[in-house]
């Protein structure tokens, strides 16, 4: 059975030579002809034994209540005590997230980044011995290894499929998703009145990634944000950090972005902000560019398996991350609207633009922004398209 092989491979209007990079020799290869083994499956908090399921349960709270290793130690000790009768013993922090990890089938994948935080050696960067990035017009230059051959600094990305995999096999998966898109672009093309805009499935741009692109063809699909944001990792602000987190727009709009079902796919550490972003976001654009030939998925409800498909629909980002991850100037920028192309006005002596509808200056004496076309229709705005954009 060579289903999955004989679709169309994914395409892209701008990159399709990196879209072939990042696939690589992958393909889902033929449907599996049996269930999943049991070693395959997840391990039910049910089949614990007491002191593994009070160290799950341990760690839980430890992580979701923001506690100190020391709380977890003390803790540990009073719910052992509490728990004499069943001779529970709490695990160490190390050994039960090893022991989470292990019964959940996630895993992690550990990456070589410049100390400086310039840059991540992966892809193409992944031969090289040295940061070639720059920062301010100086080059880096440091090494990427110590002596021993040992990585100076890496960073963590946690793939998305073993999130998946575990998802859909508990029956928790849902295409609710899929059917709500394929009734509002019905409605879209009927012109129906009463469309309500509410969640991602309900607009064009869905009904075009469908009816115009071919995505989004089996109701198990899935569509996902990506989010990156700076943050202070430390007291007095001595590191930038940068969170990459990942939402699944299947899950309803009203638990989308609560704990539980945002992910964070990683965490781009200090101690300074990146120069070469796109390299610490490759292995996770990798998997989705996989994702888009699809993985072979057990339905645990269906008692079967379907060619599951990911795809990353966009990307939000404050001004500063929104500036990095497109490769725009940034809001001050000569043309620094990322939805017109409007471009800025200046004022003499200033090399700060501002975007006024009335351009000034061309009366002035000498004249100044006659680049700059007199007005612009705040109605009639020349707005960016694909190929602009791009």
């Amino acid at each position: 059975d060579d289903q999955a092989d004989r679709q169309p491979a994914p395409r892209s209007v701008h990159g399709q030579q990196l879209l072939d990079e990042l696939i690589g020799e992958y393909r889902p290869g033929p449907r599996p002809n049996r269930p999943p083994r049991p070693a395959e499956l997840l391990i039910s908090l049910d089949d614990l034994n007491p002191s593994e399921k009070a160290s799950v349960k341990h760690l839980r709270t430890f992580v979701r209540q923001d506690l100190t290793v020391a709380a977890y130690d003390e803790l540990a000790k009073n719910l052992e005590d509490a728990g004499q009768a069943d001779n529970v013993k709490i695990m160490s922090k190390y050994k039960a997230a090893n022991f989470i990890k292990r019964i959940t089938k996630l895993q992690e994948e550990c990456w070589d980044m410049c100390p400086n935080s310039c840059m991540a050696f992966v892809g193409n960067n992944s031969h090289l011995r040295r940061c070639t990035a720059s920062r301010n017009g100086v080059p880096c230059r440091t090494r990427r290894y110590h002596a021993n051959g040992k990585a100076k600094k890496t960073f963590t990305t946690i793939p998305i499929l073993p999130r998946a995999r575990a998802k859909w096999a508990a029956e928790l998966g849902s295409t609710d998703f899929g059917e709500r898109a394929n009734k509002s672009g019905q409605e879209l093309r009927d012109g129906d009145d009463g469309h309500i805009f509410q969640d991602f499935p309900d607009g064009a741009v869905m009904r075009e990634l469908k009816e115009t692109l071919g995505l989004f063809e089996g109701a198990r699909d899935e569509a996902y944000m990506l989010s990156v944001d700076g943050a202070q990792m430390v007291e007095r602000k001595e590191s930038n950090g940068w969170i990459i987190l990942l939402t699944c727009l299947n899950t309803n709009v009203k638990t989308r972005f609560r704990r539980n079902e945002t992910f964070v796919a990683s965490v781009i550490p200090g101690p300074k902000n990146p120069v070469d972003v796109d390299s610490f976001l490759r292995p996770i654009v990798q998997e989705f560019a996989r994702a888009a030939r699809g993985h072979w998925l057990w339905d645990g409800k269906e008692r079967d398996w379907f060619l599951w498909k990911a795809y990353l629909v966009f990307a939000a980002a404050d001004q500063p991350g929104s500036q990095k991850i497109s490769h725009m100037t940034g809001a001050s920028g000569y043309s620094g609207c990322r939805v017109c192309l409007m471009v800025a006005c200046y004022k003499p002596g200033q090399v700060t633009g501002y975007f006024p509808l009335r351009t000034t200056g061309h009366n002035d004496h000498p004249p100044t922004n006659l680049d700059r076309q007199e007005s612009y229709d705040p109605l009639a705005l020349p707005l960016r398209d694909q190929q602009s954009y791009a």
